[in-house]
Parts: structure tokens; sequence; C-alpha cells
């Protein structure tokens, strides 16, 4: 499952996501689409905020575009 559908099955704007994991919209935008990848840390919070496994929304996030 990807972090777009997570946020959205949760109700969640991607500046509700933001300001849970204490980053921009943007960069949030950005993770969701494969521009950036985030550092493990930025991970861990993703996942707390979304209430899934690490390890799992690691494997679900997109690779980063060329």
């Amino acid at each position: 499952m990807s972090l777009r559908i997570l946020r959205e099955s949760q109700g969640l704007t991607q500046a509700d996501l933001a300001r849970r994991i204490a980053v921009s919209r943007a960069y949030v935008g950005q993770v969701e689409v494969g521009l950036r990848v985030p550092p493990q840390a930025i991970v861990v919070r993703l996942a707390h905020a979304l209430s899934v496994d690490p390890a799992e929304l690691a494997e679900a996030l997109p690779t980063p575009r060329d």
C-alpha cells in the first residue's frame, strides 16, 4: 500500500501528515511521488503517524526518480 493511500485512508491531507511529523507539506508530496527518499528517522515518524510498521512502510515507498 502506498504512502498516499495510507494517508488518504486515514482522512489526512499532506499538510496534516506533515504537521504530525514536523516536515513541510511539499516534502510529504515529494516522498509520495518518489522525488525524495526519506531517511530512516522520517520513515519511522511517518509509520508512527500512520500506525503502520516502519519496515512495511519503507517497502511501500516509491523508488526515487532519476
